[in-house]
């Protein structure tokens, strides 16, 4: 019952905003291929649902191949920029910096240089994807407990132990949680 009430409001807001929409474009007589009125949308909707089934399989897999592509890259240049300062100190700024470019800017560029088929698409998902997955992984592999680093120095953990049972396995834990992750910091070295 009580779902009933949370959405309720919603809905019916979203009714009356396509009724106003139908009754303005209608009395103003807008052309149809200006603004549709949502009645003819949702008409043209229901006649091309085979078409747009076909071309949302598309997007999906750009999507997907892209998104993955951007996981597999960003995750790599994380690992890096946690272990080491100096690849830190010299990848980090670029990879912020190369946010100040509005991807839409590039968009003739990548059709340039990667042609209009699914590689374009893939590109502008990684360039979209690519840097909050990089900033985000780096923070959870660099947020830690010093305490946890110190148990295992002592138990005779070595750089590398220290980074797969801290880093690795306690940031899955952080970026489920989006929490504190118990991970050795490379600056406490």
């Amino acid at each position: 019952m009580r779902i009933i009430f949370r959405w309720t409001p919603p809905t019916i807001l979203l009714i009356l905003a396509f009724a106003l929409w139908e009754i303005l474009v209608h009395s103003f007589s807008v052309p149809d291929w200006l603004l549709p009125p949502p009645s003819q949308i949702f008409v043209e909707l229901f006649n091309t649902k085979g078409l747009l089934y076909f071309h949302a399989q598309i997007t999906l897999r750009e999507i997907v191949i892209g998104l993955l592509v951007s996981l597999c890259l960003a995750f790599s240049l994380s690992i890096a920029i946690s272990w080491s300062d100096i690849v830190e100190r010299t990848l980090l700024p670029f990879v912020i910096t190369s946010q100040i470019i509005p991807i839409f800017t590039l968009a003739p560029l990548i059709l340039i240089w990667v042609g209009t088929g699914i590689s374009s698409k893939i590109v502008v998902v990684v360039l979209f994807t690519f840097f909050p997955v990089v900033i985000s992984t780096v923070n959870g592999l660099k947020s830690g407990d010093k305490k946890m680093s110190d148990m295992l120095k002592t138990l005779g953990a070595n750089r590398v132990q220290l980074y797969l049972k801290l880093c690795l396995l306690f940031y899955i834990f952080w970026y489920k949680n989006r929490g504190s992750t118990f991970c050795y910091r490379s600056s406490d070295r």
